[in-house]
């Protein structure tokens, strides 16, 4: 019985072929899942800086807001302060100053913390792989 020698060294490198070939495809396969995970961390983290950002200018326009409508209580106390007879009121500081300091001091805690976050809002990274999208180039 004499056996074939040529048979199996043919058959060992097709098979190692396709052994590589399934490594490569499986090592592809890896690399787009983790494209994929990775490209949607970036989009939750920068959904989420977005948000701090936003809730950080709604709340200095809140404020800001507030101090409006202490600025109209003022306006109205001044009124009556000015048609009011000399020496009515006792207080050293009227009351119309008194709405007038809250107001201003709101006006400029809310136009702080709103300009705060607009200015962290303009600090969009450039190199984000949602901005690109957003701006139409290929990432």
């Amino acid at each position: 019985m004499s056996v074939d020698s040529t048979t199996p060294p043919q058959q060992q490198p097709q098979h190692n072929a396709a052994a590589l070939l399934g490594g490569i495809v499986g090592d592809i396969q890896s690399l787009v899942q983790q494209q994929v995970q990775l490209t949607r961390n970036e989009i939750v983290t920068e959904l989420r800086e977005r948000l701090v950002r936003w809730a950080v200018i709604t709340s200095g326009i809140g404020i800001a807001i507030l101090g409006a409508i202490m600025l109209c209580l003022t306006a109205s106390h001044l009124l009556h302060w000015g048609l009011s007879p000399p020496e009515s009121d006792p207080a050293s500081l009227p009351l119309w100053a008194c709405y007038g300091v809250v107001s201003a001091t709101l006006l400029a805690v809310g136009g702080g913390v709103a300009r705060i976050g607009s200015a962290t809002s303009s600090d969009v990274r450039s190199g984000s792989f949602l901005t690109d999208v957003i701006r139409g180039k290929s990432p």
